[in-house]
């Protein structure tokens, strides 16, 4: 039988201790240096010039990552103003020629485009989020390590005068923190156990969500969120499908380390199982007629024009979303409907049922109207409106 027990700190301990064991300022001697990486052919267009003495600004981005399309205008404004043999703007991807070929036909990116197809910039930088910008110089020390809306005109006219801190021995905290992350990952596993804190959230100006699967186990942890909104992440499903038929005013901050299913899925189950066994509530269907967007392909050249092969992504979907932008790679029509229907809170019918997946970016500022037109004009992507019944999901008590 599974023993469940609550664990106060574990969870924090090891959110926190991973960001601090991240090496930010050096990185390892047996690397290649950046100038012989760049030396490479991987380039879109046109390839820098530059000297020992070149100061490098890293930006990692992607065609799916919305929040880095929305920083292109930033961006573009430094490259244009600093971009010079002494300073270079290297916008940085791992995604395959053709992808980024197509998306830099409507979108406008004014730097030193690389393709990093075997991630080595990737992993010699430590770079697992994105947008991210790393400014370093020849030698590879890092002069700067943020985010592309923080870089302004001032850090990069004093950026040749930061000076670099030896790191050569690492820091004590860092090597602390390495060694209680590996006591921890040890106990945790021989345990063999699921880790569950839950308690009224006292935070007021911030939401979260995070879910991994770390050396321990599958993380998942919640800051902020109604009951019923963790119930919609953990059934993968968007709000205008489950009513929550109960009353819960409390907003939650729930810490859960499940180190027996290495699997987010099942985690997911046994989690949803576990609070409605808490809470003494109960998972039920009904039948609901809704006016519903159809997703229909009116021109399927359209749309294979976006259309990717899976191995290009490891097999992995992306997506992101800004108050202004939707993008996304490797996706379904499916998902792309589950995308939509999260957005603008109405429900999206895929009647277009494919194998195929594609990437797809596009405005959302101007509302359903402007997706529509946007759909239709890049992708052959017809939206329909008709009424259709649909199953709901409801939470309620016993």
């Amino acid at each position: 039988m599974k023993k469940i027990i609550l664990y106060i700190s574990l969870l924090n301990i090891l959110f926190i201790l991973k960001i601090l064991s991240a090496p930010i300022q050096n990185l390892q001697n047996e690397d290649r240096k950046i100038y012989e990486i760049l030396k490479e052919s991987s380039w879109i267009k046109s390839k820098p010039q530059y000297s020992d003495s070149t100061i490098f600004i890293l930006d990692f981005w992607a065609t799916w990552c919305a929040p880095c399309i929305s920083s292109f205008p930033h961006i573009n404004k430094l490259a244009n103003k600093f971009n010079n043999k002494s300073k270079i703007f290297i916008s940085i991807t791992p995604e395959k020629r053709k992808i980024v070929e197509l998306f830099l036909k409507r979108k406008k990116l004014e730097t030193f485009i690389f393709l990093d197809s075997t991630k080595e910039l990737h992993n010699k930088f430590k770079v697992t989020a994105i947008p991210r910008i790393i400014i370093i110089n020849s030698k590879d020390e890092i002069l700067w390590d943020g985010h592309p809306i923080l870089l302004n005109d001032s850090i990069i006219e004093k950026i040749s005068n930061i000076s670099v801190p030896n790191t050569k021995e690492p820091l004590s905290n860092i090597t602390d923190s390495k060694k209680i992350i590996e006591n921890i990952n040890t106990r945790a596993k021989n345990l063999n156990s699921i880790f569950i804190n839950m308690k009224p959230s006292l935070t007021t100006n911030m939401t979260k969500s995070f879910r991994d699967i770390s050396d321990s186990g599958v993380v998942f942890n919640y800051i902020n969120k109604p009951l019923c909104h963790i119930f919609q992440e953990l059934l993968n499903i968007n709000a205008t499908r489950l009513e929550c038929i109960f009353k819960d005013s409390i907003n939650w901050d729930l810490n859960y380390l499940n180190s027996i299913d290495n699997d987010i899925e099942k985690a997911s189950i046994i989690l949803k199982n576990i609070l409605l066994t808490i809470f003494n509530l109960k998972l039920d269907t009904i039948i609901k007629q809704f006016d519903v967007e159809k997703i229909i392909c009116a021109d399927s050249t359209k749309l294979n024009l976006y259309k990717v092969n899976p191995s290009d992504y490891d097999n992995i979907s992306h997506s992101s979303s800004s108050d202004s932008l939707f993008s996304s790679a490797n996706t379904s029509l499916d998902a792309l409907s589950f995308y939509l229907e999260d957005i603008f809170g109405i429900p999206f019918v895929n009647v277009y049922k494919t194998s195929y997946k594609y990437n797809f970016s596009f405005d959302i500022s101007g509302g359903i109207e402007k997706v529509k037109d946007n759909l239709m004009k890049h992708y052959g992507l017809l939206l329909r409106k008709e009424k259709e019944n649909i199953e709901i999901l409801i939470i309620e008590k016993k």
